[in-house]
């Protein structure tokens, strides 16, 4: 069974794809998600536009366009208790509202371990920066996009494997 995730249907950009996700998140007390957007080879990707005036804690930072095999990882905690998705998209629901991506699940992260040891490691960083993005209290800048001027730096000691 495929997963959806909500997108954004893109005017103007159908050379970088046609729907664009949002990599959001951030925490709160005790618990916290976040949705990173990377390559099928683990890399940042350059977003559409990234949001600096509104309601940014916890919300939508970095508006990213997608592709099919693009990858998307969502990660959540409670308690830095962890469960991490690595996903892939697979396809579009163009006839559904709002407009869908299909994510096929690659590999998950729950009660310690992952699913496969192989596959995460390809997305360590992205996978690392969901971690981060998750535990930021009141997150209001993208962790993971190509735009250096505007990307959330992550000093090493922040950045833990999972």
């Amino acid at each position: 069974m495929l997963e959806r995730i909500n997108c954004v249907k893109l005017k103007g950009y159908s050379n970088q794809g046609s729907a664009g996700i949002w990599e959001e998140g951030g925490a709160t007390t005790n618990k916290g998600s976040a949705t990173i957007i990377c390559t099928p080879t683990g890399k940042k990707k350059k977003p559409v536009t990234v949001r600096q005036s509104g309601p940014l804690s916890n919300s939508k930072h970095a508006l990213i366009p997608v592709k099919i095999n693009d990858i998307i990882i969502q990660a959540f905690h409670r308690r830095k208790s962890y469960t991490i998705k690595v996903s892939k998209i697979s396809g579009f629901d163009i006839k559904a509202l709002p407009y869908q991506a299909m994510l096929e699940l690659i590999t998950e992260y729950s009660l310690g371990e992952w699913s496969d040891d192989h596959l995460y490691k390809k997305f360590d960083r992205a996978i690392c920066a969901a971690r981060a993005k998750a535990e930021h209290y009141h997150c209001k800048k993208p962790y993971y996009i190509a735009n250096a001027q505007m990307e959330f730096k992550l000093k090493n000691k922040d950045v833990k494997a999972a």
